[in-house]
């Protein structure tokens, strides 16, 4: 048997994991100009219709291991005018939040699945699309701290070490699996969480920066195809389909005071920005200041009384964004997650 290259692998694997039939999957592989016999690849696959998922599981655990050809990228050279920007902020890792009866709406299990959750809808888009370009935004606040305010001991359901290390594994775990279909771009800023108080730490003491070294230290050692940007700022740019982005943790809520109008524009003096993007809030919409569009991003948490407090519509979602060289952005998927616990 001819090897497998890290290209047929990757393109089998997910699209049979998506349920792809044996034709569909030698489709993909023909219009995506691979090179080997698929005669075997449509044989292997017509087999799987009957095995049960054990069964199927171990086939798509051995295909993942068999040696792939050296000449192959681990990426299928896929050519995609489009790039999708997947909006990560606000998930508060530790986090509990309680409704008015005291139920439990959103804790660590939950922030969990719900990262899994928004990664699998990237990858879906990802795939249908054809993209090879994909910028993950790190946007702060990704872990709840346990010092930020009195009485948090009694709002969070781990100490701030475990929160990070959990939320390192739920992030690196979803980049890895994007890295297996595109290239990935990670763009970072902290938050207010993370920080750590104190009057003679660096601003940039922040658990939300731990989380940011340590996936950039992962990314170079594992050498796949993800690359990391952090800042020293509480501002971060970086250039997506020929258009700049300012990205921020928080930023005025909308452009239509004097401040926020001072505020934007201020910064557009700065920083020459063709879009905005940010959190905070937790509370996705978006707005335009001078014709320039402004993302505000939502939160993993269900709403709290922060959010009412700010009478909100802080249902959690997350926003995922495709963006062309023409359209800026040609589509908005704003990911709902109440559902997902």
């Amino acid at each position: 048997m001819s090897l497998w290259t890290e290209e047929e692998v990757t393109l089998v694997t997910k699209n049979f994991s998506l349920g792809k039939t044996a034709q569909e999957i030698k489709d993909i592989l023909i219009e995506n100009k691979m090179v080997r016999s698929l005669e075997a690849i449509k044989k292997q696959c017509r087999t799987l219709q009957d095995k049960t998922e054990v069964e199927v599981r171990k086939f798509i655990d051995d295909l993942s291991k068999v040696k792939a050809s050296s000449k192959q990228t681990s990426v299928p050279t896929i050519k995609s005018d489009r790039s999708l920007l997947v909006h990560f902020s606000d998930t508060h890792f530790g986090k509990v939040v309680k409704n008015l009866k005291r139920v439990v709406l959103f804790d660590s299990k939950i922030a969990k699945l719900r990262m899994e959750h928004v990664f699998a809808k990237a990858e879906e888009l990802v795939l249908d699309k054809k993209i090879d370009d994909i910028v993950v935004i790190l946007g702060g606040d990704l872990v709840e701290n346990d010092l930020i305010f009195p009485a948090q001991q009694h709002h969070i359901d781990n100490p701030v070490i475990t929160q990070t290390k959990e939320a390192i594994e739920a992030v690196w775990a979803g980049l890895q699996r994007l890295s297996d279909i595109s290239n990935v771009r990670v763009v970072c800023v902290r938050g207010n969480h993370g920080r750590l108080k104190g009057t003679t730490s660096s601003e940039e003491t922040s658990w939300d920066e731990v989380i940011h070294n340590t996936i950039e230290i992962l990314a170079k050692e594992s050498k796949r195809n993800i690359t990391v940007s952090t800042t020293p700022w509480e501002v971060n740019l970086f250039n997506i389909q020929g258009w700049t982005c300012m990205l921020r943790h928080g930023g005025p809520p909308a452009a239509s005071s004097a401040a926020a109008k001072a505020k934007y524009g201020n910064w557009y003096k700065m920083h020459k920005y063709d879009f905005v993007i940010f959190g905070h809030l937790h509370s996705p919409g978006w707005f335009d200041w001078q014709g320039a569009p402004v993302f505000r991003n939502g939160s993993f948490a269900d709403v709290d009384d922060y959010v009412e407090n700010l009478s909100y519509d802080g249902k959690p979602c997350q926003l995922l964004y495709i963006i062309t060289r023409d359209s800026l952005p040609e589509s908005i998927h704003p990911i709902w997650l109440e559902k997902i616990k």
